[in-house]
């Protein structure tokens, strides 16, 4: 039987069984990229005259491609498993490193930068997560992706749009490598687009025949598409058809002439559909034979796992990770870890660096020049070294003398300690081989053990300082994560603040009683009836302006939230797989409740607004005005960061707390840089028979979820995985 896609599209795109797709090497691709980059260089430095050697015949006006968008986007990712999963895998982990401008100069991030704005908000749909996202699925489906750059009437870039393989064709040129680019939706007439207006970020695997574009992955496992594909649909059969191949009813000669289709209809009707797997009875004389082998006897497990297998490499996506079952089968979860690292490693790695290079030479010079994009890898999971293993590298390296106790120290976020610019074994009195000395209990964070108890030897020393090595660590990793999310988060919050200053601008003007920030329309003190009956109504709509807080920063929380409810499960060595159930509900929780801490900033920013308009009613409108914008700046500046900062540790201590209960895991709290009184004294503590911890006066299930503003604002603590205590 033919399929849809694996035969009869395979041959109208002119595919034969001897078609084989290959990558180039990937080393020869960078060397490529390296080699247009100087000569683009080196003839904008003089007259351009065009190439010597023509990379396209004059006759050639259009780039052939053998894959149509649409099918291979319907029949290949929409219906068939093992590439979406793959494409999941990718789109997944692709967003997770984040897109930072950097200096030339001295490789410094550029927060502020015009670019780096640009890239938070592509255009007024997208942030830049989204943009991440359809970027690295366009390439997985056609191995070519689109970025339009929008310009203003002035020139200037002010929004990046994506496009696919199916809207946008390169055109070659004699000449120049890429002549033009050609837009169409199918219906309208053709749109050429200068090539200094499009940014073509490619898959890793050049057409030798048009090394203008990249094939996709695709292309070389059509034939493994349409055997899974084939064999889903065989197996839907088997299943339509009473679960089972096919059964002959036999029975006796002296039947009816019709008895035959008689018996077959009463079968049908007493044991398929629904009614399978009931005690069956037959008629007299009636015997039942099967004719037809088994799912177990046809294997159709070993039909799957080549296909799945080969999809899988080709997307460079370990079959694990995409959880196909001739992954599943050998998972462990040290292996499942290990194919994570490879696949961020092998895979995500290398598109990092050649998207980061096509944008860079796309959109660098359109921001003054002097910066490179990159891909900040701090906050990947798979990239973050064991906590563990990183502080005994390190006590390990002062063993060796490879590092002064101090050196050690530092590198574990540790004060120094008196005396210790000395390497093991350097001081007899220290007892050579202890990285804190003698007994170390002055170098201790208390001098205490992991169970509390004070350190009494050379032993429990040792332990306290690996412990207290683990956390200096693992705070630090929680800190970056959490810092690039608050960062991301405040420029949303501090965009909606703008909205809120030119809506109260807008009602006071309405009233007659100052003007816009950049015009004033009346002198005189403001009339006290006007304010009192502008104040009478509502300044603000609390839940319209609820709402767009919420819109506005729900994609940066859900995935902050996502990311925290992931590595709380990988760090204490389980797979997310044994949460699956749990996970949406879980994510959804913790979504809602951190943008309700977002809402909560609505009717204090009101209030605040409203004590300013009364406290200074006699003020002239310019003077007032001047109240106002200096208000809203520090809205945009302190308080947006704030709310930031508040709601991302609600957000990381909420999906933590969650993840660990379902797995049974028990945790305590752990104090964050600079914590008030109240935080320290519960550092170490684990909650109550309630859940709750003790700050304070209030009570609260994790960091950031109290009662009190007092105890909640601007707070940094999060959550520590600990093993259950012995219980008699």
């Amino acid at each position: 039987m033919s399929t849809a896609w694996g035969t009869s599209t395979e041959k109208s795109c002119g595919w034969t069984s001897e078609d084989e797709g290959g990558y180039l090497s990937i080393w020869a691709h960078i060397a490529g990229e390296l080699f247009r980059s100087t000569a683009t260089k080196f003839i904008d430095g003089a007259e351009r005259k065009g190439f010597a050697l023509p990379y396209a015949p004059s006759w050639r006006s259009s780039t052939f491609t053998d894959l149509d968008f649409e099918s291979t986007t319907q029949e290949a990712y929409k219906q068939n498993a093992v590439v979406s999963n793959c494409i999941r895998a990718l789109s997944f982990g692709f967003p997770e490193a984040e897109l930072r401008v950097y200096s030339e100069k001295n490789d410094e991030p550029l927060p502020d930068h015009d670019l780096q704005d640009r890239l938070w908000t592509p255009n007024e749909f997208m942030s830049q997560e989204e943009l991440l996202l359809i970027l690295v699925t366009y390439l997985a489906i056609g191995g070519n992706c689109y970025i339009h750059k929008v310009r203003s009437a002035d020139g200037r870039v002010v929004e990046l749009w994506p496009y696919h393989v199916g809207q946008i064709t390169p055109i070659p040129g004699r000449d120049r490598f890429i002549q033009f680019f050609r837009y169409t939706n199918g219906a309208d007439a053709p749109i050429d687009i200068a090539p200094e207006d499009i940014i073509h970020v490619k898959w890793p695997k050049v057409d030798p025949l048009q090394p203008w574009i990249a094939l996709s992955p695709i292309r070389s496992i059509t034939r493994e598409i349409a055997t899974d594909n084939e064999a889903t649909r065989y197996e839907l059969a088997l299943l339509k058809n009473d679960a089972t191949p096919k059964t002959v009813l036999t029975q006796g000669p002296n039947v009816r002439p019709d008895g035959g289709e008689l018996l077959k209809r009463q079968f049908e009707q007493g044991y398929g559909g629904d009614k399978r797997g009931k005690v069956g009875v037959l008629p007299m004389g009636v015997d039942i034979k099967r004719i037809a082998l088994d799912l177990d006897e046809l294997g159709m497990d070993s039909l799957r796992a080549t296909p799945e297998a080969r999809i899988a490499s080709e997307f460079g996506v370990p079959a694990i990770i995409a959880g196909l079952k001739v992954g599943l089968d050998h998972a462990t979860y040290a292996n499942f870890g290990e194919a994570r690292r490879l696949f961020t490693e092998g895979t995500l790695s290398m598109l990092w660096r050649l998207v980061a290079g096509s944008l860079t030479r796309g959109l660098a010079n359109e921001f003054g020049g002097g910066i490179y994009l990159w891909f900040d890898t701090k906050t990947v999971t798979a990239l973050q070294a064991n906590e563990t293993e990183v502080s005994a590298r390190i006590v390990n390296e002062f063993k060796e003398g490879l590092r002064t106790k101090n050196e050690a120290r530092r590198a574990l976020g540790l004060e120094d300690a008196e005396g210790g610019d000395t390497f093991a074994g350097a001081d007899a009195d220290t007892g050579g081989d202890d990285p804190q000395g003698s007994s170390g209990e002055g170098d201790l964070p208390g001098g205490v053990s992991e169970d509390g108890s004070k350190a009494s030897g050379r032993s429990e020393s040792k332990t306290a300082l690996l412990f207290a090595q683990e956390t200096a660590v693992y705070l630090k990793a929680y800190d970056d994560r959490s810092t690039a999310t608050v960062g991301r988060l405040a420029k949303k919050l501090a965009g909606v603040f703008d909205q809120l200053e030119g809506e109260i601008f807008g009602r006071l003007k309405k009233g007659a009683i100052v003007g816009t920030a950049i015009e004033v329309k009346r002198e005189a003190p403001i009339d006290s009836d006007q304010l009192d009956q502008l104040l009478a109504g509502e300044l603000l709509d609390e839940v319209k302006w609820g709402e767009l807080f919420a819109a506005a920063t729900s994609s940066e929380v859900l995935s902050h939230v996502a990311k925290t409810f992931e590595h709380a499960v990988t760090e204490v060595g389980a797979n997310w797989r044994q949460i699956e159930s749990d996970f949406d509900r879980a994510i959804s929780q913790a979504l809602e409740g951190s943008i309700a801490k977002i809402r909560e900033a609505v009717p204090t920013v009101k209030s605040e607004l409203r004590d300013l308009l009364i406290r200074n009613r006699d003020l002239a409108p310019a003077d007032l005005s001047d109240l106002i914008r200096a208000k809203f700046n520090h809205y945009r500046r302190a308080r947006a960061e704030n709310i930031a900062r508040t709601t991302t540790t609600y957000a990381t201590g909420t999906s933590q707390r969650s993840a660990w209960k379902h797995l049974d895991i028990d945790y305590e709290w752990l104090t964050g840089s600079n914590p008030r009184d109240t935080h320290a004294v519960a550092n170490g503590s684990r909650p109550g028979d309630d859940g709750m911890f003790k700050i304070g006066d209030d009570i609260m299930p994790h960091p950031g979820a109290g009662n009190s503003a007092k105890e909640n604002c601007n707070c940094n603590c999060v959550l520590r995985a600990r093993p259950k205590r012995n219980t008699p």
